[in-house]
């Protein structure tokens, strides 16, 4: 054999190769963000090599469950984790021969901590660091025993200056020169021994994703600034998802709006001052509300900051390895320990009131709050009076006819064979939907109990629930059906692209989306009753992210209804204004013709009194309250362009400017007969049905009166 490379080229080219290694590891240590783990030992602990620190081994211990959800089977409970750190050359040797080669999981993992040389030669070695710590203090002695020969050496040369003046400055050099390096020396020595100070935040990664979430913010507002601008010049809607910053869930020390508590607070304040810039309350309510909120916000952060780093240096002490929550904290610097940590059960309770309390305001902003207070007064003021039982009989005839499309599929699904499951669970998810929109949520609940019990190949179960539905509220008569079969085959196939599938969703899930008005799901009630019966802090904080961001649509809303209502009174300003100057025989002068409508839907914060009328509207004379602004100035300018709010009865939230002369005093024959004949039949029952709630609830004022 004979060697093609000499031993200096092979000690070169081996060189070589290593600085390479060593350069492509630092590469990635620079890009790479995210950290995979290298495998688990026997107990399925996780082991982890960053890139971004690679001096230090991490481990993910598996912990047994809490035992909080112990009703649950062991195999779904969620197991906890702790982390842990081999940060020196003796733990990792020690970690290292303890891992078996004969399983595969320890194997592979053993290989991976053989291939990781830069990681293992980056590793503190204490036998390494004491060594030369030892040979420091050696290295000491001798110059201070050498320094202290120099010395004497200078002290003997001065009493003999006479002789040699040259030998005592050469050794007056040396001693100088001795002492610098005795005190190089301890500064090492200094440096060596001080403790470590890790930053935790810096290797946990918080650093990093605060700066990740920082200019993906920037980026952020680019982005929506270009998407809004394109979707203005498609005529189109902007729609914006307000993203959450994943370094915020981590709270932090002090008041601020951080982590879950934090977060949750920060919503509610923003929709409170979204509130108050529409209908203002009184500062004292205002400030007491808030306080109360930022206190529980302050109280949290302070008694439940998570320490990042060992529990030695967050309790002061070795004494316990498990760090508690509930034990007292360390000061940010005050060198004072901050309160006891408050459980999740009395955040719960100290925000439950400011959250209703926000909700119930809000509602009553809307005007829904006294749409339903009409409509509970109409239903308790029923009247027996001949001139109230055609309308009652009217209404049993819509409910019955609300209630026919329904009845008529779980009909036909009676007389569909079980063995036909596509057909049974397409009639039943009709029904489901029909049952919606005819308002019977008994109805809608039962469907979707009989549609689970839904299989492909068995399907009876389903269809015999679903028929007993029927039964329960009263049957199906097909003479009491004007259904037209034709003219619902061709609306289903007109429709048939925008078919609303009914939701599976259980009903706590459901109840989440059920602030303020509601959804088809559910209704305000059962939000309301779920937010006083909730546990759980998830849970809370969803139904009250929920709430805020419907209240940030209707807030928006509002908003938009009340700036529409500014431009309305600029413009019947200009109106009036050229209608003096014709009567004083001036030049109307020119302009571009209005596009603003009569009695535009409007929003401002009024008071509604106990006064009816019927207003003018498309030719027809609808009921109506009448209204009264809390703003003095907004309510003198709409008297002083001859008009007032009012709130026709029926409508939900908006309000309408009327004019004076479209308003007269509450009669029951105001419309002519030949222009309601005129309208569709919808819009003549709507019309019924409004002058039957006001009489109704004019009857209810009398008895209360």
């Amino acid at each position: 054999w004979k060697p093609t490379a000499s031993k200096r080229q092979f000690d070169a080219a081996e060189k070589a190769q290593r600085l390479a290694n060593e350069a492509y590891e630092d590469g990635m240590r620079h890009l790479v963000a995210r950290t995979c783990s290298v495998g688990v030992d026997r107990s399925f602990n996780r082991y982890y090599l960053a890139q971004k620190e690679p001096s230090m081994v991490f481990v993910e211990q598996l912990r047994t469950p809490s035992g909080v959800a112990d009703y649950l089977p062991y195999d779904i409970q969620m197991n906890r984790s702790s982390w842990h750190v081999v940060a020196d050359r003796k733990k990792f040797d020690e970690l290292f021969a303890s891992l078996d080669s004969r399983g595969k999981r320890e194997l592979d993992l053993k290989t991976r901590f053989g291939q990781s040389t830069q990681v293992v030669n980056r590793l503190r070695d204490d036998a390494k660091e004491q060594s030369a710590k030892e040979e420091r203090k050696k290295r000491r002695s001798e110059l201070e025993d050498r320094r202290q020969e120099l010395f004497l050496a200078c002290k003997r040369e001065a009493e003999m200056s006479r002789r040699s003046r040259r030998n005592q400055s050469t050794t007056e050099s040396q001693l100088k020169d001795v002492e610098s390096k005795i005190i190089k020396l301890d500064e090492e020595i200094a440096r060596s021994e001080a403790p470590v100070v890790f930053d935790y935040e810096d290797l946990t990664g918080l650093e990093l994703l605060r700066e990740f979430d920082l200019s993906m913010g920037r980026n952020t507002k680019q982005s929506r600034g270009r998407r809004t601008r394109k979707n203005d010049a498609d005529d189109r809607p902007s729609v914006h998802i307000d993203l959450v910053s994943c370094s915020t869930l981590w709270p932090s020390s002090g008041s601020k709006k951080t982590g879950i508590v934090g977060l949750m607070v920060a919503d509610l304040l923003r929709v409170e001052t979204f509130c108050q810039s529409l209908c203002p309350e009184t500062e004292e309510t205002r400030l007491e509300w808030r306080g109360q909120l930022e206190d529980l916000c302050l109280k949290w952060n302070q008694g439940n900051f998570p320490f990042v780093g060992p529990a030695e240096e967050a309790e002061g002490t070795s004494e316990s390895q498990d760090y508690s929550p509930g034990k007292r904290r360390r000061s940010d610097g005050d060198g004072e320990t901050t309160s006891q940590a408050i459980s999740s059960q009395s955040v719960i309770a100290s925000m439950r009131k400011p959250l209703l309390d926000l909700e119930s305001r809000v509602y009553s902003a809307m005007g829904s709050a006294m749409a339903d207070k009409d409509s509970q007064v109409a239903d308790d003021n029923m009247s027996t009076a001949e001139e109230d039982k055609e309308n009652q009989m009217d209404d049993a005839a819509a409910e019955l006819k609300r209630d026919m499309p329904w009845k008529r599929l779980l009909h036909e699904l009676s007389h569909t064979p079980a063995k036909r499951h596509s057909q049974v669970r397409k009639l039943c998810e009709g029904a489901m939907r029909a049952a919606r929109i005819a308002r019977r949520p008994e109805a809608v609940a039962r469907l979707r109990a009989a549609l689970l019990l839904h299989h492909p190949n068995a399907a009876g179960e389903c269809k015999t629930a679903a028929v007993g539905v029927l039964s329960e509220f009263g049957g199906y008569n097909p003479a009491d059906d004007d259904f037209d079969e034709e003219g619902e085959v061709e609306a289903d196939d007109e429709e048939e692209e925008d078919e609303d599938f009914p939701s599976m969703l259980s009903s706590e899930a459901m109840m989440i989306t059920g602030s303020l008005d509601g959804s088809e799901m559910a209704n305000r009630v059962d939000w309301k009753d779920a937010v006083r019966g909730t546990k759980t802090l998830s849970r809370f904080g969803s139904l009250l992210h929920s709430f805020c961001r419907n209240a940030k649509v209707h807030l928006d809303m509002m908003k938009s209804e009340k700036d529409e209502l500014q431009k309305c009174m600029e413009q019947w300003k200009k109106e009036e204004d050229k209608k003096k100057r014709s009567r004083n025989g001036q030049p109307k002068g020119r302009g571009r013709k209005s596009g603003t409508p009569v009695s535009p839907e409007v929003w401002a914060d009024v008071e509604y009194l106990d006064e009816f009328c019927v207003v003018k509207l498309d030719d027809l004379w609808w009921p109506a309250r009448k209204c009264v602004a809390k703003e003095t100035q907004l309510e003198e300018q709409l008297r002083g362009l001859g008009r007032r709010f009012v709130s026709v009865v029926g409508e939900r939230g908006s309000l309408r400017a009327i004019r004076d002369v479209d308003m007269k005093d509450f009669s029951v024959g105001v419309n002519e007969e030949e222009a309601v004949q005129k309208q569709t039949k919808e819009l003549r029952d709507q019309l019924d049905d409004c002058m039957t709630m006001t009489r109704r609830i004019l009857r209810g004022s009398e008895q209360g009166a």
